[in-house]
């Protein structure tokens, strides 16, 4: 019976590999040990918070017969490539764009596209509901993060810096539009000759522009990396790369709860995804604590 599921396993993962190799455009699917990669997307509705994460699995590990502790030996193989998360900024920010809260890639997986991958996934998320993406508001940003937000800035062929809407200014003439907004409430006022306000895509720290949209609050302490609200001009292709490697974590999990059936641990039935998905999580927060302490300043 081992043999039956992992050989439906395999089926899956190869239709999805053959799927995002057929749309990919760049992207890194597999590991250079030719393993498999796994998304982990878990969503936090009340905070918004969502947490990225990009894990794999030796490929040898569907081998293992449903029966003893392959559960144990099969958590025993989950090594995590990197992660991100991500939650709505606190005040306008060019409403609306979500901070990055930390994200960190695995040494043994860096340059080898995971962090990109990461970044453009989450700008993915944000894109879809027509938000952006910047760096963390809270703590400030390391070097390594910020060098990367530098170079997404520049690179105005994939990224965009989005803008706040251009809205009608009223000089004391209500006539203007029911969309218009009273000069009087603008903070500093502005020039008399101004017919609209809004339009800027980079953030304002100290109310220098009238336009309350792009009001922004700077990090406490650390780095300030990014003074924009990122999004991808085209969310296309990274839709495909999302919606495969979030498949692979769908098949996996399908074939863990075929497993459990097959096993003869009646008692632990139902427990298995949760302790994948707990174990994955767990890696990911203490490799970001290393990598982060090791990070440049």
């Amino acid at each position: 019976m081992g043999d039956t599921h992992m050989s439906k396993h395999k089926l899956i993962m190869e239709n999805w590999r053959k799927f995002l190799t057929e749309s990919d455009r760049g992207y890194p699917i597999t590991t250079l040990d030719g393993d498999d990669v796994y998304l982990y997307h878990d969503h936090i509705t009340r905070s918004n918070l969502h947490q990225l994460t990009l894990y794999t699995i030796a490929g040898d590990v569907f081998l293992i017969p449903p029966d003893g502790e392959w559960m144990e030996e099969m958590l025993e193989e989950v090594r995590v490539i990197g992660g991100i998360t991500f939650s709505p900024v606190r005040g306008a920010c060019i409403p609306q764009t979500f901070e990055v809260g930390s994200v960190h890639t695995h040494e043994d997986f860096e340059r080898q596209g995971f962090g990109t991958l990461l970044y453009d996934l989450a700008m993915y998320i944000t894109g879809k509901g027509g938000g952006g993406l910047t760096s963390d508001r809270l703590a400030g940003t390391k070097t390594t993060a910020s060098e990367k937000w530098q170079k997404m800035a520049k690179n105005d062929a994939k990224y965009e810096k989005r803008k706040t809407p251009k809205v009608p200014i009223a000089h004391g003439d209500w006539n203007a539009g029911d969309d218009a907004i009273p000069a009087f409430l603008l903070r500093p006022q502005p020039s008399p000759d101004a017919t609209h306000v809004g339009g800027n895509d980079t953030f304002d720290y100290h109310f220098q522009t009238p336009d309350p949209e792009d009001d922004c609050t700077q990090p406490r302490r650390g780095n300030t990396a990014s003074h924009h609200s990122l999004k991808l001009k085209d969310l296309s292709q990274i839709k495909t790369v999302y919606d495969g490697l979030a498949g692979t974590t769908k098949g996996l999990i399908k074939w863990i709860q075929e497993q459990e059936q097959a096993s003869a641990k009646d008692g632990d039935k139902g427990n298995a995804v949760r302790l994948l998905l707990n174990t994955i999580s767990d890696i990911a927060g203490r490799d970001f604590i290393v990598r982060y302490d090791k990070a440049k300043e």
